[in-house]
C-alpha cells in the first residue's frame, strides 16, 4: 500500500490524518474512537494506504490528542507523527486505567508498526500500558517517546501467547512504575535495539527498566537503562542476548540495583 512520500519503504503520497475522522486536538477531548476508524479504514484498504498520519500540534498552545480506552491496531497498518519546529513529536495524552492498553497490536501475525509519537500519561497517576505487543508478531515501534505509564512497551505479559518476531527501536521510556519494557513468558525471538529506558521508580522501591522472564531468544544491543530501582531482573528460564547495554544507577535514593536474578537458566544468556 502507499505511504507518506518522504518515509524510508514508503513510496507514494497518499496518507490518513486522524484529523479526518474527527480527532479533536483538544486533550480533555476522548478521540479514541477517531483513532480506531481511522486505522480500520486503513486496514480495510478503502483510502489505498496503510499509513495513518497523527499530526504535529501546537504543544505551547496546549494541543494534544486525548486517547481514554485502547487503540488497536490492525494487520498491515502503520501509525505514525512528525516532529514539529519545535522538535515535539505528535503529542498523545493517554488516561487509561491501570493494566490497560493505549496502543496495542491485533492478535496474531499482524505486520504493523507504530513511530514518531510522543504518548505522556499524567503525572499523578500514571496511565496503564503505552504499546502493547502481548500475542501479536511482527510488528514495530520506532522513535516512541513514552512518558507516566506504569508499563511504557509490554512485549508479552506472560500468560498470553504469543508474541514473537517483534521489534522495539530507539525509543525513549520516561518515569514509568512498573516497567520500563516487559518480556515474560510466551515471548519468542524478539528484538531490543537502541534507546533509553529512564527513572523506572516507585514508592515500593521494586519498578524495574528491563523485566525478562522466561523469554525465549530476545536480543537487546545498545540500549541506555538509567535511574532505577531495578536496571535488569531476571525470572524463570528465560534465553536473551544483551551486547553494548549502559547501565547506571543514578543519584536518586535509595540507589537502584543493576541486577535483579530470580532465574535458572535454561541456558545461559549471553552479556557483551
Amino acid at each position: 500500500a502507499a505511504g507518506p512520500a518522504g518515509l524510508p519503504g514508503a513510496p507514494g503520497s497518499i496518507l490518513i490524518s486522524v484529523d479526518s475522522f474527527g480527532a479533536s486536538r483538544n486533550p480533555l477531548v476522548n478521540s479514541t474512537a477517531a483513532f480506531q476508524a481511522a486505522v480500520n479504514a486503513a486496514a480495510a484498504g478503502t483510502f489505498g494506504t496503510s499509513w495513518v498520519l497523527v499530526p504535529n500540534v501546537d504543544v505551547a498552545g496546549g494541543e494534544g490528542y486525548g486517547i481514554y480506552g485502547t487503540v488497536t491496531i490492525p494487520a498491515g497498518v502503520v501509525l505514525f507523527g512528525v516532529d514539529g519546529a519545535d522538535g515535539v513529536a505528535s503529542l498523545i495524552y493517554s488516561f487509561v486505567g491501570a493494566g490497560v492498553a493505549v496502543f496495542q497490536f491485533a492478535t496474531g501475525i499482524n505486520r504493523s508498526g507504530i513511530e514518531g509519537l510522543q504518548i505522556i500519561g499524567p503525572s499523578g497517576a500514571p496511565s496503564g500500558r503505552a504499546v502493547s505487543f502481548v500475542a501479536s508478531q511482527f510488528n514495530y515501534a520506532k522513535n516512541l517517546q513514552i512518558w507516566y505509564h506504569e508499563i511504557g512497551i509490554d512485549l508479552s505479559d506472560g500468560v498470553t501467547p504469543f508474541s514473537a518476531y517483534n521489534l522495539v527501536e530507539q525509543c525513549e521510556i520516561n518515569l514509568c512504575t512498573s516497567f520500563g519494557i516487559r518480556c515474560y513468558q510466551q515471548a519468542n525471538s524478539n528484538t531490543i535495539v537502541g534507546g533509553r529506558i529512564f527513572f523506572t521508580r516507585n514508592v515500593g522501591n521494586t519498578a524495574v527498566a528491563l523485566g525478562i522472564d522466561s523469554a525465549r531468544a530476545l536480543s537487546v544491543s545498545g540500549l541506555a537503562l538509567e535511574d532505577y530501582n531495578v536496571g535488569l531482573q531476571i525470572g524463570g528460564a528465560p534465553a536473551f542476548s544483551m551486547t553494548g547495554c549502559y547501565f547506571e544507577k543514578g543519584a536518586t535514593l535509595p540507589l537502584g540495583a543493576d541486577f535483579e536474578v530470580l532465574s535458572t537458566f535454561e541456558e545461559s544468556p549471553v552479556f557483551e
